[in-house]
């Protein structure tokens, strides 16, 4: 019995000595592509300012870094599961901390949902952010996007669920399929340059309530200490110069 016991705590042991001195790091990202944030763009490399923070914060750590890009369940699940470090570009929830250790320090990114108007209509639109003022106009969305409970509990709202991401709402809004679109400002922001609508629309205020995305870690594979250490390190980078000028670089505005 005593053999076993010690046994247990050398493996216990071991298991802590390695996630505090860790030196592979595996994390795990949904195999979709959601610009300006996560971007595959060959098979084997992540861009966006996601990918971009993790490895620099990564680096600084002296640790190697392994980036799979999965489907999402199975990403959540090999977090759970421990076969992962860490997952990003996941909102934090009661149930999600069960099994990852989340900390307002790893935050990647800070987004907001705005309505989104054809420039040549904008004088049209009386908004200062009480939803009962388009009341009337059809609003455009994006199928299975999970929006602000605040937009969502607007009943009274019109609703078009036709579009399957950011360029399709774009490209309806500008054949005026729909009065209004709702989307990630950002995330309108990369497409709009992308499709040359740039001059073409204009993005409402003010915008819905913050929503935080984080890179959570695995309590199976990961100690707390760890993503601590990541989380004061990406909170010593974004005070720098260098932290503004790949938000530029990728459109982002600043919601941190």
């Amino acid at each position: 019995m005593k053999l076993i016991l010690v046994m247990i705590l050398l493996v216990a042991f071991a298991h802590n000595t390695w996630a505090t001195n860790q030196k592979e790091f595996i994390v795990v990202k949904n195999n979709r592509n959601y610009p300006p944030y996560e971007m595959m763009v060959s098979e084997k490399e992540a861009t966006g300012i996601h990918m971009d923070l993790i490895k620099i914060i990564a680096k600084r750590l002296n640790v190697k870094l392994t980036i799979l890009s999965v489907p999402w369940k199975r990403a959540l699940l090999m977090v759970k599961l421990g076969e992962a470090d860490a997952i990003t570009y996941i909102g934090r929830s009661e149930e999600r901390e069960r099994w990852a250790w989340f900390n307002d320090k790893n935050i990647l990114s800070s987004i907001r949902n705005g309505f989104f108007v054809l420039a040549s209509k904008k004088e049209d639109f009386d908004y200062h952010g009480d939803l009962r003022q388009l009341q009337g106009y059809r609003i455009g969305t994006i199928l299975g996007y999970a929006y602000d409970s605040v937009f969502e509990n607007a009943t009274f709202l019109k609703k078009d669920a036709g579009a399957k991401d950011e360029s399709a709402l774009l490209r309806k809004l500008i054949y005026e399929r729909f009065d209004v679109g709702i989307a990630d400002v950002n995330m309108v922001r990369y497409f709009a340059k992308q499709l040359d609508y740039s001059k073409k629309i204009e993005i409402l205020t003010p915008y819905l309530p913050l929503r935080h995305s984080y890179i959570a870690f695995s309590k199976a594979r990961s100690n707390k200490q760890f993503s601590e250490k990541f989380g004061e390190k990406l909170s010593e980078f974004k005070k720098t110069l260098k932290f503004r000028e790949i938000l530029y670089r990728y459109g982002i505005e600043y919601m941190y």
